[in-house]
C-alpha cells in the first residue's frame, strides 16, 4: 500500500468525535468549534450521518445548513423524564 492510499483511508478525528456525540447540541458545538477545519469529504460524511443534503457546494453554506439543522433538532431534544 502506498502512502497516498493510507492517507485517504484514515478517518478525520473531528468526524469521529461528531459521530460519537449523542446529542444534537453536542454535535452543534463540534461544528461551531471545528467547522472551518472540515474538508468537503468530512462535510459530506456529516451530512450523510444527519440524512441531509445541502443545496450548495459552498463550504460556508454547507456549515450553515448543518448548523441550522442541528439547532432545529436540539430544540426537540429533552433531558426530562416522562
Amino acid at each position: 500500500m502506498d502512502n497516498n492510499s493510507e492517507n485517504t483511508s484514515q478517518v478525520n478525528p473531528i468526524l469521529m468525535q461528531f459521530l460519537d456525540e449523542n446529542t444534537s447540541k453536542g454535535k452543534l458545538q463540534i461544528i461551531e468549534r471545528y467547522g472551518d477545519e472540515l474538508d468537503d469529504r468530512t462535510l459530506s460524511n456529516i451530512e450523510a450521518s444527519l440524512d441531509i443534503v445541502a443545496a450548495s457546494n459552498d463550504h460556508d453554506d454547507r456549515i450553515g445548513y448543518i448548523r441550522s439543522n442541528l439547532k432545529a433538532r436540539a430544540q426537540f431534544e429533552t433531558n426530562r423524564l416522562r
